[in-house]
């Protein structure tokens, strides 16, 4: 995997705004040839208040933990793959 993002990436918004998307794209790039590798990176939600515990960090939920591999597949395509909260995104590499 070529690409990469800003670690750590903070997102905010206002507190009446009632969705914001969460998207797990893949990289933008990738270079062959490919070798079987993998990493695990924790997504955290908080959100603060002025009006509340005086506008500290409050943590939203359990930390999330979000894998990604690049893998041979049983097929002998060389593929990437996502997971989180259950899901799995997978996709064949070029």
């Amino acid at each position: 995997m070529v690409a990469s993002t800003a670690n750590p990436t903070v997102l905010s918004s206002s507190g009446n705004n009632a969705y914001s998307p969460d998207h797990q794209y893949p990289p933008d790039s990738y270079q062959a040839p490919y070798y079987a590798d993998g990493f695990q990176a924790t997504q955290r939600l908080w959100w603060t208040c002025p009006c509340y515990q005086n506008d500290n960090i409050q943590q939203f939920m359990p930390d999330i933990t979000i894998s990604r591999q690049v893998f041979q597949d049983k097929d002998t395509y060389w593929k990437y793959q996502v997971s989180k909260l259950g899901y799995t995104n997978t996709v064949r590499l070029p």
